[in-house]
């Protein structure tokens, strides 16, 4: 998961006026501190830019 990339392609679509971006999430990205250490980090970074999608939409 490339959080910063996401966060950019989100922002592009938006200031280019593209209604419409499908974002798939990932199970356990509402919580990722409750996730096993070895997927904590991909989940972190998906939970961010998750979050990020949501603010754009709002």
């Amino acid at each position: 998961m490339d959080k910063n990339r996401a966060i950019k392609l989100i922002d592009a679509a938006k200031m280019n006026g593209i209604d419409r971006f499908v974002m798939i999430s990932s199970d356990g990205s509402v919580n990722p501190q409750q996730a096993q250490e070895t997927l904590r980090h991909y989940l972190e970074a998906k939970h961010d830019a998750d979050e990020h999608f949501k603010e754009q939409v709002e």
